[in-house]
């Protein structure tokens, strides 16, 4: 029974010897590929016209510009490299970083996301969107505005009384600039009517 066990734990050593030897042997052939491939290459991502996103590693040409698959050449902008593992889908230690460009298939110059500007930031639609955050600043306005005094008023009282003077001289003049291009109008179809008249 013994010899049986031992056995059985030599043959199970065996196998995870050659397992663990087997594992570490392909670990390391496949760093050594990885580290080869990217030599002299950089990772691209191509915005295509039917609006796909290809990714590809791509062969420098010189100091100034890569060479894509279809042959074609774009230019390296090195403000506009940024930095990535390769490849994708395998555990971070055993990738490589490499520089990294985004194209829009056939044009050459790269672009970057990061410099792309923008109204809103994401943090100021989550503000925007939550329905207690803006409760708490209608509030808080609300708050600052009922303590504050101007001339015995409170400053909500004035902002209406300023806003209606504001809108009946806009709506004044407004008035006065439809009526006097009500008769600049008058004027000109009786010179017109003259105009065919004559």
């Amino acid at each position: 029974m013994a010899n049986v066990i031992s056995s059985a734990l030599q043959t199970f050593g065996i196998m995870l010897g050659v397992s663990l030897g087997l594992v570490f042997f392909l670990t390391a052939g496949t760093a050594l590929w990885i580290r080869r491939t990217v030599q002299g290459k950089v990772y691209a991502e191509f915005l295509e016209p039917n609006q796909q996103i290809t990714r590809e590693l791509i062969r420098v040409v010189g100091n100034e510009k890569v060479q894509a698959s279809d042959g074609a050449d774009y230019v390296i902008v090195p403000s506009k490299v940024k930095w990535t593992k390769w490849p994708p889908g395998l555990p971070k230690w055993i990738q490589e970083t490499v520089p990294m460009l985004y194209f829009v298939r056939n044009r050459p110059e790269p672009y970057d996301p990061m410099q792309q500007k923008a109204f809103l930031s994401a943090q100021s639609i989550r503000y925007i969107t939550d329905e207690g955050m803006l409760r708490a600043t209608w509030k808080d306005a609300r708050e600052a505005t009922e303590g504050r005094q101007l001339l015995g008023r409170r400053w909500s009282d004035w902002v209406v009384v300023v806003n209606t003077v504001l809108l009946i001289v806009v709506g004044f003049l407004v008035f006065r600039v439809s009526s006097d291009l009500g008769g600049l109008t008058k004027t000109v179809q009786s010179i017109l009517k003259l105009a065919q008249g004559g």
